[in-house]
């Protein structure tokens, strides 16, 4: 074993608490996209009502809307980069 972990072959299944096991089935994949879709839902709905006061009457572009909520500073869905008018128009097909 120490000739194998010398080289970097894995020994075991968790590297730093996160598990490396056996590669993932289809049901696993499944899983993992209906919890990713579900957590996706959750975030959007927290922000939609952002958009009733950035747009109450529904005349600005989404390009517009996204350069505001960036103004604003309200972190996207994902928590990461900026908001842009796609981001906005995935955002608005959640209500």
């Amino acid at each position: 074993m120490a000739v194998g972990k010398s080289r970097g072959s894995q020994l075991g299944e968790y590297r730093g608490d996160k598990f490396v096991g056996r590669t993932g089935t289809a049901e696993d994949a499944k899983k993992a996209s209906e919890a990713r879709t579900a957590l996706y839902r959750r975030r959007a709905k927290i922000r939609l009502p952002m958009l009733q006061k950035i747009d109450p009457d529904g005349s600005l572009s989404l390009r517009s809307i996204a350069e505001r909520l960036n103004q604003m500073n309200v972190p996207t869905i994902s928590g990461k980069g900026s908001w842009s008018a796609s981001s906005v128009r995935r955002l608005k097909a959640v209500s």
